[in-house]
């Protein structure tokens, strides 16, 4: 071996002996640490905060109560019992087929004669179950239920999704009359009362 190469040798040795001398140092003084009982208790956190965000929502603590309120409505069974509907649009069949696409209706006019048929989301219902009402037995519809009409005609998905949103909300932070209340003024005239 060359003298060098020794050289190196030794270097790199005592280098590793140092660094293992280093390491048990630290790792004396975290078994010192770990008596106190400030520290006991803050790795006993440390373990219980990495265990729910483990278990629950990846970076919970930057939610907001409309993320909450979402979850709670995905996770709980509701059973529609105010009669609220909202009106989502106006259809006319299509018996034409696109091959890209399938067969699609025609979105028309709320007051277009030639509609087959309305299509309403309960507001109560979680995964948007549409109600189909023929043309002939709307206004029948409209008479027994409380319906909501969006003022635009674009986007009624993202108002109803934004509307039931609130509407539980309400119902969550404060009570159901309460939210019954605010949509309230949203019904249609000549609707259930």
């Amino acid at each position: 071996m060359k003298p060098e190469e020794m050289n190196l040798l030794r270097k790199r040795y005592y280098d590793l002996k140092g660094q293992k001398e280093k390491i048990m140092k630290v790792k004396m003084d975290l078994l010192e640490l770990e008596k106190s009982p400030e520290v006991q208790r803050y790795l006993e956190l440390v373990g219980e905060y990495q265990e729910i965000r483990d278990e629950g929502i990846a970076d919970i603590e930057n939610k907001d109560d409309d993320f909450f309120i979402r979850r709670a409505i995905n996770f709980s069974k509701i059973t529609p019992t105010n009669d609220i509907y909202v009106y989502i649009g106006a259809y006319k069949y299509n018996y034409e087929t696109d091959i890209t696409h399938g067969v699609s209706d025609y979105l028309v006019g709320r007051g277009d004669v030639t509609a087959d048929y309305f299509v309403y989301y309960n507001l109560e219902e979680r995964y948007r179950n549409s109600v189909v009402v023929p043309y002939q037995e709307v206004n029948e519809f409209e008479e027994r239920h409380h319906i909501i009409i969006p003022k635009e005609f674009f986007n009624r998905d993202y108002y109803f999704s934004h509307l039931q949103e609130e509407y539980f909300k309400t119902i969550v932070l404060e009570s159901e009359e309460q939210a019954f209340l605010k949509v309230k003024k949203l019904f249609k005239e000549n609707t259930k009362n």
